[in-house]
């Protein structure tokens, strides 16, 4: 998509510099003719007593008209060129970002594989310890390769080369599946609670659904204070279910809330800053939510935090 824009602001750019390098060629020679033409005209109806400053007005007129169209034309196209060269300078900020947010998350667990490793080479340790270094190291290969997944299914989304496969699925036991197996261990400083309709059932890929809930919990996790609750509710209404996770959290500004979709964007706050991340979990959200034809909403959590709310058909 963002060479699509390239390609076009490119084809854009030239397009006016040929255009523009034509229209002063054509100027130029048209105000010559037309000053040569002016003064024999000039000469010539004086001679004969004819009227000639209607002639001169209209091929004044003719010359102002070009020059506008040209003036507007070039304008916009000024306008446009900005817009892309902005939205290229976010995009070079945000690779920026993400470029120095990757190396943080995939130095730290190899750091502390390696530093496990070291510990069992060196040291005759317990059977208890040795059995903890051994879980802390798995646990550390199992983010470093949910971190290179994340990685190259975004990739994958965004050359459309994922399919949907909806099947009937079971909402209520996929969710409660979810967050009460392993991936429950990382909000293990926060509380969760689960407010789910019983029987749930609809038309959905389920691993694209189990991605969606995923990605969601962690990210209310990651921008929540320790101890503080995240809510998953599951909703039946019908012809269509809802699903809503609520976390404690600083918030999302909301002139900030049309970008956070957006590949590797994050928000810029002290609040934000310290916190690990990739900025691709609700890019993916957003995807995966497009190609179930489904929608997604941001508001604020009341008295504090955010609320996103996913709406699916049955």
């Amino acid at each position: 998509m963002n060479k699509k824009k390239r390609i076009h602001a490119n084809f854009l750019f030239y397009f006016l510099v040929a255009y523009t390098l034509l229209q002063f060629s054509w100027w130029t020679y048209l105000l010559i003719k037309l000053n040569k033409t002016y003064l024999q005209l000039q000469s010539a109806l004086h001679q004969n007593g004819i009227d000639w400053e209607p002639l001169y007005h209209h091929k004044i007129l003719m010359i102002s008209g070009e020059g506008l169209v040209f003036l507007l034309i070039m304008v916009w196209g000024i306008f446009q060129i900005q817009r892309s060269f902005n939205r290229e300078l976010d995009l070079a900020k945000q690779q920026k970002n993400f470029l120095l947010s990757v190396t943080h998350e995939l130095k730290t667990p190899l750091a502390s594989v390696r530093l496990g490793l070291e510990t069992l080479q060196k040291h005759k340790l317990k059977e208890d310890i040795k059995e903890r270094v051994i879980n802390q190291g798995i646990s550390e290969a199992d983010r470093l390769n949910m971190l290179i997944e994340k990685i190259l299914f975004s990739t994958q989304l965004e050359d459309h080369g994922l399919q949907m496969n909806p099947r009937q699925t079971n909402i209520t036991q996929l969710i409660e599946e979810i967050l009460s197996t392993p991936i429950q261990t990382i909000g293990k400083d926060h509380k969760t609670k689960l407010v789910l309709d019983k029987e749930v059932v609809a038309d959905v890929d389920d691993w694209a659904l189990k991605s969606i809930v995923i990605n969601l919990y962690e990210n209310a996790l990651k921008y929540s204070p320790k101890g503080s609750q995240v809510s998953v509710y599951l909703k039946d209404e019908g012809t269509s279910f809802k699903i809503i996770v609520e976390d404690e959290g600083q918030g999302i500004p909301v002139e900030n809330r049309s970008k956070i979709f957006k590949k590797f964007y994050r928000l810029e706050n002290e609040e934000t800053r310290n916190v690990k991340g990739t900025g691709l979990g609700l890019f993916i959200i957003k995807s995966l939510v497009d190609m179930h034809h489904a929608s997604i909403e941001v508001e604020d959590n009341i008295p504090i935090g955010t609320r996103f709310t996913l709406y699916f058909k049955k």
